[in-house]
């Protein structure tokens, strides 16, 4: 009995320390012309005489399930399609050819890479633009908002040096935001005022400062940011266009309100005809 627990004991220190190749990774040549997976990110790009045909003796290492501050490459020429930023993650950092940790050169690469990470559910995460997005992509994963736009060296010359301020709108307060193309006001949140003076949001021609919030009854809503949100109906209109740069903002109840001001309304109209 005693031996055989040795003898258990010793394979599972042999298992324990034997290399094994990760089930997360893949190697493809560039002429493949593979379709990259979701959220599937290329790693490393290496010459390889195995791979001949039309993409050039060019072989990508791949990762299928990419981690929090990841470096990954990014191909102006690369042969796959289906590329974009992994759902979930933004970019933290644009490194050059001499501060990379990974080779992004050979063949198609440009000698750039990425660092890629998951924005904090409990407070600020900065970002760069990200490269490689899709048309119609947003610039920050859905729930999350920019707060600020500055410049910064991490951020190389993707989108001028901007750099991004995120984080997710507090849904007990008022939040200021960003309009900012790509960077959508959250679903449930509603725009109260607008802002087209302040400086948080200017750099590199970025839009208006927003002030955004959870809606309730009472709440006046800038028009331009679409109508009543779901549950809730126009009650009275602001004439006074000061909270919304100019433009009209909306009052908004319950339906059972909206009902109530028309009975209180179609009343005083009758009395008034009476007298």
């Amino acid at each position: 009995m005693g031996n055989q627990k040795y003898i258990f004991a010793l394979l599972l220190a042999v298992v324990t320390v034997l290399p094994f190749e990760s089930a997360q990774a893949r190697s493809i040549c560039a002429d493949d012309r593979a379709v990259l997976r979701v959220n599937e990110v290329v790693i490393e790009i290496e010459s390889d005489n195995n791979c001949r045909n039309g993409g050039g003796p060019i072989r990508y290492t791949t990762d299928t399930t990419p981690s929090n501050n990841q470096e990954i490459c990014i191909t102006p020429g690369i042969q796959f399609s289906g590329f974009r930023i992994p759902n979930g993650f933004v970019v933290s950092r644009v490194n050059g050819t001499s501060d990379s940790r990974i080779d992004c050169t050979t063949g198609f690469g440009n000698g750039i890479s990425y660092n890629i990470t998951r924005p904090s559910n409990n407070g600020t995460t900065f970002t760069c633009p990200g490269p490689g997005q899709l048309p119609g992509d947003n610039l920050v994963p859905d729930g999350f908002a920019v707060i600020a736009v500055d410049s910064n060296s991490l951020c190389g010359t993707t989108g001028n040096g901007a750099r991004f301020t995120i984080r997710r709108p507090s849904s007990s307060s008022t939040t200021t935001i960003c309009s900012i193309s790509g960077a959508p006001v959250p679903t449930g949140f509603v725009v109260t005022r607008t802002d087209r003076s302040s400086s948080a949001c200017a750099t590199s021609g970025q839009g208006a400062q927003l002030s955004v919030k959870v809606p309730v009854a009472g709440d006046f809503i800038c028009a331009s940011q679409g109508g009543a949100p779901d549950g809730f109906a126009v009650i009275a209109e602001d004439n006074s266009r000061s909270r919304c740069s100019g433009g009209p903002a909306f009052q908004i109840g319950t339906p059972r309100i909206q009902v109530i001001s028309a009975i209180i309304h179609i009343k005083g109209t009758k009395e008034l005809l009476n007298n």
